[in-house]
């Protein structure tokens, strides 16, 4: 019988769609570790080489970590205080 503490595995990696802030759809990539302490998840943007990328750390549970990742990507991404604008129009973290 599979161990309860090992299903998580089936649920990762997950794709994940975000709007940001300019109504644009950014795709993520969500993986996660299983440490000695407990579950680290990172979200990286798939699109762009220098995308956003959010990570996230929980004792207990991937699923916690996952639910602190996903709530860092919707908060930020929907803050314009977050972007400046590019040479070609676009929007690009802020680098501050």
């Amino acid at each position: 019988m599979e161990n309860e503490d090992q299903r998580w595995n089936k649920d990762f990696p997950i794709t994940e769609e975000v709007e940001d802030f300019g109504g644009n759809k950014r795709a993520f990539f969500i993986e996660c570790e299983e440490g000695p302490l407990g579950f680290f998840v990172r979200a990286r943007e798939q699109s762009t080489e220098e995308g956003y990328e959010f990570g996230a750390y929980s004792e207990t549970s991937p699923y916690s970590a996952l639910g602190r990742v996903r709530h860092k990507m919707y908060r930020n991404l929907a803050n314009p205080a977050h972007h400046q604008i590019n040479r070609d129009g676009g929007w690009v973290p802020d680098a501050a």
